[in-house]
Order: structure tokens, then C-alpha cells, then sequence
């Protein structure tokens, strides 16, 4: 079939589609209507390996699903370090002093935008709170 769009001539060659009689009869402005629907034909659908949330499967021609069998991944074992109380304690007391300085000196940062601010009462409530030692 020779068709043109804004002037520009090509061709079309239609597509035969097998039509099957579905048995439905109809009726339109007194005249009888027997619908026909196309028989299915299969697409052929891209096979593909992928996962959803760490489980794997596997798509096939058909448009079916089929799960991977995967042997159970095992962690990589661990090893707990062996601490003694005095590590331990020391280790607590390290993290104690770098928490008490980070404290320090976010506060510090705010009595010097305070007083860049002129905020007085801020700057008293700050202080205080430096001498109370946290």
C-alpha cells in the first residue's frame, strides 16, 4: 500500500494476522456482527539471569521464571579479638576523653558565634555551661 506523510511517499506491507471466530454475535444499527480475534502469537522473550533482593533467577524464551539453586554463601569467619579488662578499660577511657573534647569543642564554636552575634544571654548560658565542666 503506497501512503504519504507531509508529502513524503512510502510503503506499507501489512501484516497477516490468522483471525479465529470467537462465537460472539453482535448486532449493530440492525445488522449482524460476528467478532473475530487474532490468535496469539508467541514473542519470543529475552532470556536473562538477574535478582531481586539477593535471590537469583533465571527468565527463559517462554516468559517463565526459574529460580537459581545457589549454594548458601557462608560468611567469612570472624574472629572475635581477644581483650583483656585493662585494654578494655583503656579503650572505654579513650572514647570517654575524644566524646568529652568533641563536646568541647562544639561548644566553643557556639560562645564564639555568641559573641559574633552579640546574643549576651546566650553567651552567659554557654559559659556556664563550659565551667560546669561537660
Amino acid at each position: 500500500m503506497r501512503l504519504s506523510y507531509r508529502g513524503t511517499p512510502y510503503d506499507v506491507e501489512s501484516v497477516p494476522l490468522e483471525l479465529i471466530d470467537s462465537g460472539m454475535v453482535g448486532q449493530y444499527r440492525g445488522h449482524q456482527i460476528h467478532f473475530n480475534y487474532a490468535r496469539h502469537i508467541p514473542v519470543p522473550q529475552p532470556v536473562q539471569t538477574l535478582s531481586y533482593r539477593g535471590a537469583a533467577y533465571h527468565t527463559t524464551a517462554t516468559g517463565s521464571i526459574e529460580p537459581i539453586a545457589t549454594a548458601r554463601r557462608q560468611r567469612p569467619a570472624t574472629v572475635e579479638p581477644t581483650w583483656t579488662i585493662a585494654d578494655r578499660a583503656a579503650h572505654i577511657a579513650e572514647l570517654e576523653r575524644v566524646h568529652r573534647l568533641n563536646i568541647q569543642r562544639r561548644l566553643q564554636h557556639r560562645i564564639e558565634v555568641a559573641r559574633a552575634k552579640g546574643d549576651t544571654l546566650l553567651l552567659n548560658q554557654l559559659e556556664q555551661e563550659m565551667r560546669q565542666g561537660v
